[in-house]
């Protein structure tokens, strides 16, 4: 498949999903990376060799605008399957032309902590479980079926940062395992949710399984 990421920040699941494109763990390609600001990803595009473009959500009236642009650079690129990491909401026609097609990151266990500060959220209610979900996106705020999700424990001293970085490190290899689902046509949706066929449920840190190891080419 051909991979397009939406992306805000430092691109750390970015640079994983390029690192196992390039090891061969994938079969797919990143083929574009779309930020919706100056961030750090852009350079870490440029080291991975993919076509980065800058569309600023700050330049767009409205969010049906921002999206339409977004789509523009996906379609240009030929996209097949969308992940995001976009700190901007995205609704419209983009939703509708890669429906089923866009998973988003997002570093709780929803429905715990949705919105934007979800990692904070649980540091400052002093949860000692949190985790990580992978999701497909609607119109909704957190709120598309879930594909994935992950148990993370949290610590006393623990801060966001702190906390974050295991949430992104267990992350990154639920990312590339979903792809590899996707790969293989094995994430099934329904009006019940998602699963995915073959897959195993019941297990932890991840719900379903990993079926690779960090590691394994």
């Amino acid at each position: 498949m051909r991979l397009g990421f939406l992306v805000s920040g430092r691109g750390r699941l970015f640079g994983a999903v390029c690192q196992a494109a390039e090891r061969g763990i994938l079969g797919s390609e990143v083929v574009v990376c779309v930020v919706d600001r100056p961030c750090e990803a852009i350079q870490m595009a440029q080291d991975w060799h993919v076509p980065v473009t800058l569309v600023e959500r700050k330049d767009y009236s409205s969010r049906e605008e921002f999206s339409d642009k977004v789509l523009e650079v996906l379609v240009q690129h030929g996209v097949d399957l969308v992940l995001l990491t976009f700190d901007s909401l995205l609704s419209g026609s983009l939703l509708r032309s890669f429906e089923g097609r866009i998973v988003n990151f997002h570093p709780a266990l929803l429905p715990a902590f949705k919105g934007f500060k979800a990692l904070q959220s649980a540091v400052d209610t002093k949860v000692t479980i949190g985790g990580g979900t992978l999701h497909l996106v609607d119109e909704t705020m957190d709120g598309g079926r879930i594909i994935l999700q992950w148990a993370v424990p949290l610590y006393p001293h623990d801060n966001s940062a702190s906390y974050g970085l295991r949430v992104f490190e267990q992350g990154s290899l639920g990312v590339i395992q979903a792809v590899k689902w996707f790969e293989e046509g094995r994430v099934k949706v329904s009006p019940n949710g998602v699963a995915i066929e073959g897959g195993t449920y019941g297990t932890l840190p991840h719900n379903p399984a990993l079926e690779w190891k960090a590691g394994e080419a």
